[in-house]
């Protein structure tokens, strides 16, 4: 697993609850660049993401990895973490065939 977030507090959260659940092999990124480069090392079959981050954010990051613009297979799984209930970022979401929503504050 691949966990993607800017804030350290929420990304370490995501992570504690991920080993509590009794996962251990997650690897952690605090943008969609520094994902992006872990994808030229391992594959992960699934990437928990957050959309709000500078940069690059969460849908864009997504859309790299449907179009095939990294080194991560096309299909990967991806959870979408978010405060936004907007229906254009859900919308924007699904056609990215987006795996799941995780939404924020996240409870353990």
């Amino acid at each position: 697993m691949l966990v993607v977030d800017d804030d350290d507090f929420t990304r370490k959260l995501i992570l504690r609850v991920l080993r509590d659940a009794g996962f251990d092999h997650i690897a952690e990124a605090d943008s969609a660049h520094a994902a992006i480069k872990l994808f030229e090392a391992a594959q992960f079959d699934l990437v928990v993401t957050d959309i709000d981050m500078p940069g690059m954010n969460g849908l864009q990051f997504a859309r790299q990895i449907r179009s095939g613009k990294t080194d991560a297979r096309r299909e990967t799984r991806i959870v979408v973490l978010t405060a936004y209930s907007q229906l254009e970022i859900l919308g924007a979401a699904l056609a990215l065939d987006i795996n799941g929503f995780l939404v924020k504050p996240i409870v353990p």
